[in-house]
């Protein structure tokens, strides 16, 4: 910008460009700038510079700081790099105006949460520039503020003194005597030496028990900020380190399900649930009765007493006959049936349907999205295809996952997010599920879920009776709130579903008896 314009500007335009002069110097600095204390790498430069960039948090964190003391910017990268290389770095010759870093760096290093970030971080560059923002933008109002820039005053001073070298040197060369130091050298000694004591005086001035105290809260934060991502991850089924679909890396989901959490607090309430309601699943699953092996299909040798033919068993009425068939079944060679069990070859969707009303929103929606994700854990471990809506007068939400083909976290989460409000009707939803339904066909025990509170009818019954019994499919209703329970005659989910669960009132924390047989019916599908 040139002097004119600079004198054009005037109020907040003026304040403004020099807040972007700041953070473009102090990025310039995360990447170029010299090292404080030790020796970071060019990648972890690069991702650090990479992490600060174009965001808005990071931005004022490195404005604010750099502000404070010229280094910031030299600091948050070696915290950066520390972290994401597990601590292994080269030392160097700390200079007198980085005594501050070098303190602050071994305030962390006496902290064991420190060293256990240090491991969950390495290789991590979410995590490690999660870590790593976390620290700074506590640690940015502890840092003593410094009046004089001792890296302008030690940048300044050595300019100098390498012009005044070369003069030397080529007066030298000519046979010439030295010329003395230029007075402006002279200024920027002194300047420095001035930032230098002043930096030394500052960081003897740091209060080491608040700045650990600001550490300790720094990294617990963050630990908890990681955990609640990890846990989100897990939920919908996505390991912390899968990469999403297509280019999406590992980072970018992550940063993606962050951006979610800090959105929408009720997500976390629907993935706390949905961990509950995974055990109940797991447990209804476990105690369902599996046919075992029951057709005879052949005769084979072996030694199971159960299956052997009946010549064989008369020989145990005969005190030698006995030991031949001990012989025989110790050698494994008594003569036994072989039996098979008959297992379908595939099995049909899941199909999740959830009212979307006004009535629906606060504990009703929360309990019926944690169902509906326990469902499509379900549907994942039967490999199963799983379809979800929400539906108000009319479609409001779908998601749907083929089988095999997991859906990355953030569609998942905004399956579960969605919440628009409105009146209540049946038949957008029914005549959803059943196309989803009739794309496999050929696949048996396909499962419609329907959750709702309303008191509604469906006013297209006949026409999802018949193709309900076209396709084998069943409906299985979970009637929340007295409207839905008391709700009886043609079109009400009593005349669709195969069963209603009734829930009359719904309790999150402490669930009754009737969200509990719900829950169980629908999870042992």
């Amino acid at each position: 910008m040139s002097v004119y314009s600079q004198h054009a500007l005037s109020g907040e335009a003026l304040i403004e460009h020099a807040r972007a002069q700041t953070i473009k110097r102090a990025h310039q600095q995360m990447r170029h700038g010299p090292d404080l204390t030790r020796t970071v790498k060019t990648w972890p430069r690069m991702q650090a510079e990479y992490t600060m960039r174009d965001k808005s948090g990071p931005e004022e964190m490195l404005a604010e700081g750099t502000k404070r003391v010229s280094g910031w910017s030299g600091f948050v990268r070696e915290v950066f790099g520390r972290l994401y290389t597990g601590d292994k770095l080269r030392g160097t010759d700390v200079k007198p105006e980085h005594a501050w870093a070098s303190q602050m760096h071994s305030m962390l290093d006496d902290l064991p949460e420190w060293q256990r970030m240090t491991q969950r971080c390495r290789g991590d560059s979410y995590s490690t520039s999660a870590a790593t923002m976390g620290l700074s933008q506590k640690l940015t109002a502890q840092v003593p503020e410094h009046r004089r820039d001792a890296e302008e005053a030690r940048r300044r001073f050595e300019l100098l003194k390498e012009e005044w070298d070369d003069a030397k040197e080529a007066a030298s060369q000519n046979g010439e005597p030295p010329p003395p130091p230029p007075p402006e050298m002279r200024q920027a000694k002194n300047d420095l030496d001035a930032a230098r004591a002043e930096a030394e005086a500052c960081a003897g001035n740091m209060d080491p028990s608040a700045m650990r105290q600001t550490m300790r809260a720094a990294l617990a934060e963050t630990n908890q900020h990681l955990d609640d991502i990890d846990s989100t991850l897990r939920a919908v089924g996505w390991g912390s380190q899968d990469a999403g679909p297509g280019d999406m890396s590992a980072d970018a989901v992550k940063r993606d399900v962050a951006a979610r959490l800090e959105q929408a607090d009720r997500l976390r309430e629907i993935m706390d649930l949905a961990g509950r309601l995974k055990n109940v699943m797991r447990e209804a699953q476990a105690a369902k009765v599996r046919h075992g092996c029951s057709e005879i299909t052949d005769i084979e040798t072996g030694a199971d007493v159960a299956r052997l033919l009946p010549n064989e068993a008369a020989l145990m009425r005969h005190p030698k006959g006995k030991l031949i068939l001990f012989r025989k079944m110790l050698e494994r060679g008594a003569l036994q049936y072989h039996l098979e069990g008959k297992e379908p070859t595939g099995r049909g969707p899941v199909v999740v349907c959830i009212d979307d009303s006004g009535s629906m929103n606060g504990n009703r929606d929360v309990w019926a999205k944690a169902l509906a994700l326990a469902l499509l854990e379900m549907a994942r471990k039967q490999n199963r295809h799983y379809a979800f809506c929400t539906f108000s007068t009319q479609l409001t939400h779908t998601f749907v996952e083929e089988t095999g083909k997991k859906s990355s976290p953030s569609v998942v989460i905004d399956a579960l997010l969605a919440h628009r409000g409105g009146g209540t009707a049946f038949d957008p939803p029914l005549t959803w599920a059943l196309e989803q339904v009739e794309k496999h066909d050929k696949l048996k025990d396909a499962d419609v879920v329907f959750i709702s509170d309303g008191d509604c009818r469906a006013n297209k019954l006949d026409e999802h009776r018949r193709r309900l019994a076209k396709t084998g499919a069943r409906v299985w209703g979970i009637a929340v709130g007295p409207s839905a329970v008391n709700s009886t005659g043609e079109g009400s989910m009593q005349s669709f579903c195969e069963k209603v669960y009734p829930v009359t009132e719904l309790h999150i924390d402490s669930p009754g008896e009737q969200e509990q047989a719900a829950a169980r019916g629908v999870l042992g599908l």
